[in-house]
């Protein structure tokens, strides 16, 4: 079983990655001030192209299954970011996201997730959406609480060989329900 792509916001279409995205892709995955709080590791562009290729594919809701797909302007479908969304036991699905510079601040990730969490939880399978951040990354806490999503726990751990905090975030299905209810 696979997410239905593309998926359409008022300025943003979330999409499955191209060939044609390769050049801000691999620009962007090699900015060591974006990887700062990222799992992945910057790439060559033969990394970043093959990356691409393997996204190609629509993203399968398989347990343990992590995809990337892209986060792209409706207006050009120019290449803003992409989302990585893996889905877990009893129901998680948790996602990650990366904007390049120039689309940070705008509202941006904000938009695109709430797209994907619309989505998801079209989907019977998906009760809870999950973000996890160290807590120096303020914007991201800041987007993943505009989404709604509720702290619930917070621990200490090494992450790039730096020690942090890192604070889980959810948001259930039953509380998007409630609030479109209203």
């Amino acid at each position: 079983m696979s997410l239905a792509l593309p998926i359409q916001t008022e300025r943003l279409v979330l999409r499955l990655l191209r060939p044609s995205d390769l050049k801000r892709f691999a620009a962007y995955r090699v900015d060591p001030v974006l990887a700062r709080y990222q799992g992945w590791i910057p790439m060559s562009d033969d990394e970043a192209g093959a990356f691409i290729t393997a996204m190609m594919r629509p993203p399968t809701l398989d347990v343990g299954d992590w995809h990337q797909i892209a986060i792209a302007d409706r207006a050009g479908d120019e290449l803003r970011g992409d989302i990585g969304l893996c889905v877990r036991e009893h129901g998680a699905v948790e996602v990650g996201f990366t904007l390049m510079h120039e689309a940070q601040g705008q509202g941006f990730a904000t938009e695109a997730l709430r797209g994907l969490a619309r989505a998801l939880f079209r989907r019977p399978e998906v009760v809870r959406i999950v973000g996890e951040t160290d807590e120096r990354n303020r914007a991201s806490v800041r987007v993943l609480e505009r989404l709604g999503m509720k702290l619930v726990s917070r621990h200490e751990a090494i992450f790039k060989q730096e020690p942090c905090v890192e604070l889980r975030y959810e948001l259930a299905r039953e509380s998007t329900e409630r609030r479109t209810a209203r």
